[in-house]
């Protein structure tokens, strides 16, 4: 559909730019096909200069991001020797690591687990003074 809109926009304005050509007295089929030429032109030079550019401005983001998530570490104990050091997590590597005490090779593997969003209870109304309190505060609480 863009590409259809930008056929007509080009046309029109060759179009209104050869009608004005020929309100004065000009050549307008010459004015329409300079006006679609130097359209053109002026449109790759633009679009040439303008995609490297985004392209440069998507990679500087995207590098950040993935700096930003090597940054975040985790204290992991070794499987060879059991002490415990701060690993960069990087999510677009191996995270492999090797043990800055007894130099050996370790690999980390991350497991994501999605939980449902709960309510915190008010623990105010818990404070009771014997069991059959406490079940019906509980009671209270969830029919809230």
């Amino acid at each position: 559909m863009s590409s259809f809109k930008s056929i007509v926009t080009l046309l029109s304005i060759s179009i209104l730019a050869s009608a004005l050509a020929a309100v004065n007295g000009n050549d307008y089929v010459y004015i329409f096909y300079m006006t679609l030429i130097f359209q053109l032109i002026l449109g790759f030079t633009v679009s040439s200069i303008r995609n490297p550019i985004l392209q440069l401005r998507a990679e500087a983001i995207e590098n950040e991001r993935i700096q930003s998530f090597s940054q975040q570490g985790v204290d992991l104990k070794c499987a060879h020797c059991g002490s415990i050091s701060i690993v960069p997590v990087v999510l677009d590597e191996k995270n492999e690591y090797d043990c800055p005490s007894c130099d050996n090779s370790n690999s980390l593997y991350i497991n994501i687990t999605v939980a449902r969003k709960t309510n915190m209870l008010n623990m105010q109304h818990l404070v009771t003074s014997s069991i059959d309190d406490e079940s019906t505060t509980i009671d209270t609480i969830r029919n809230e």
